[in-house]
């Protein structure tokens, strides 16, 4: 039987319902990731499946209710009935930014375009309408709607070091990566550590000055970590920044650093799975499991073990990149924040081939388009021309053969006349 209960309501916030009221409530548990917020809910209505309720039509407001708090915030999706009752499943809050488009009137206004959205009906609070720093990468522009939300988000933090949240009262927050310690993990068990390789330093092309009289010019500088570079020697990768339009060395520096804050070269194994008491305040103190979200950083506790090999080892903190609660087993799983290998940071935060040039081959296509299509129209119209002139030809012909089946019948005798 759930403790926290799940309570729904109609898209417009009107005709609450408590779904443990309408029957038993098993295997509850629900989550949240960073970057995103609010993102899995999932348990059982034990009823049989010819049961129907209000309270779990997909599409429906729903939350979690633990301690009078609201520990989490979603949509419904569709049920699945079985034997065992009514599987109940619903995203959250975070995955909204998936549905809706971007929008916006200014590019260089980074908050137009979720603000945009709020006011269309997207469920999230952008504090003071601009949660959203200028430090957000945004480089070329892009049409106006043609990203969704969580992919502009993701674009403007993955080259800015920051990272996006939507969390309690589906606030929106943007902030720099967090690696203040605000958790203590006690892990009992040893845990290995992964290593995804040791690139500590970034190739980055950048545009020093645009197409005009005279050709683009282009400049190519590094991005680096130092500490990493003294104690593992030296790895490079590569990154093209021309599509942003021109800019300085340290500007490109300063992107290729931000990429580099997300990047970490030995994961934990986790995902770690905790209990009431495994996971504390920096003080010390249990939190409470059900109320925990992700974004927290953790400082691992290992007992009897060593960490990783190491004599140094780095990092002994992380993000907390997920955090999921499951009330069946009472057992809290966190999942550490962290980019296992550069190449997909790198694609992650749009790194790659020169996007104008994509453009501009995106732009051939549909002229070469344009232009077989605009071939096959003249086509169509030469055809329905021929085929108006076969008709009126063959009318005229009809009507002589007519003209001439009359004379006959009035002169049965005569010579045939010519029409």
């Amino acid at each position: 039987m759930s403790l926290a209960k799940v309570r729904t309501f109609a898209p417009d916030g009107s005709n609450s319902m408590w779904l443990n009221e309408e029957g038993p409530v098993s295997g509850l548990s629900w989550g949240s990731t960073t970057p995103g917020g609010y993102n899995q809910m999932a348990c059982t209505l034990v009823r049989p499946p010819t049961f129907r309720t209000p309270a779990m039509n997909s599409g429906r407001i729903a939350q979690v209710i633990a301690g009078g708090s609201v520990v989490w915030d979603g949509k419904l999706d569709e049920g699945v009935p079985s034997s065992a009752g009514w599987a109940i499943s619903a995203h959250g809050a975070g995955t909204f930014a998936t549905e809706w488009d971007a929008i916006y009137t200014t590019w260089l206004d980074q908050n137009d375009a979720v603000n945009q959205a709020i006011s269309r009906g997207l469920r999230w609070v952008n504090p003071g309408g601009n949660s959203i720093p200028n430090t957000v990468f945004l480089g070329q522009q892009v049409d106006s709607g043609s990203l969704k939300i969580a992919d502009l988000l993701n674009l403007m933090c993955s080259k800015g070091g920051l990272v996006w949240q939507v969390g309690r009262g589906n606030i929106l927050s943007v902030r720099a990566i967090p690696a203040a310690v605000t958790r203590l993990l006690v892990c009992t068990t040893p845990q290995p550590r992964t290593l995804a390789g040791d690139i500590n330093a970034i190739a980055l092309r950048y545009l020093v000055s645009p197409d005009s009289a005279a050709a683009a010019v282009y400049a190519t500088t590094f991005a680096t970590v130092p500490a990493s570079i003294t104690a593992h020697g030296r790895m490079e990768d590569y990154d093209d920044l021309s599509s942003a339009g021109t800019m300085t060395a340290a500007a490109a520096q300063a992107v290729g650093n931000s990429s580099l804050a997300h990047y970490v070269r030995a994961s934990w194994g986790g995902p770690f799975q905790v209990r009431y008491g495994q996971y504390l305040t920096t003080g010390g103190q249990p939190v409470d499991l059900q109320c925990e979200q992700a974004g927290e950083v953790a400082q691992l506790i290992i007992t009897d073990a060593g960490y990783g090999g190491e004599v140094v080892p780095t990092p002994v903190t992380f993000p907390v990149g997920a955090f999921s609660y499951d009330e069946t087993t009472a057992l809290g799983t966190v999942t550490p924040y962290q980019y296992m290998s550069l190449s997909g940071l790198l694609s992650a935060a749009m790194l790659g081939p020169d996007l104008r040039e994509d453009l501009r081959q995106i732009a051939a296509r549909e002229a070469a388009l344009d232009v077989r299509q605009a071939a096959a129209a003249a086509r169509r119209r030469r055809a329905l021309r021929r085929e108006a002139a076969t008709d009126r030809r063959q009318a005229e012909a009809a009507q002589d053969r007519h003209q001439l089946a009359a004379w006959r019948r009035r002169h049965p005798h005569g010579r045939a006349p010519r029409f």
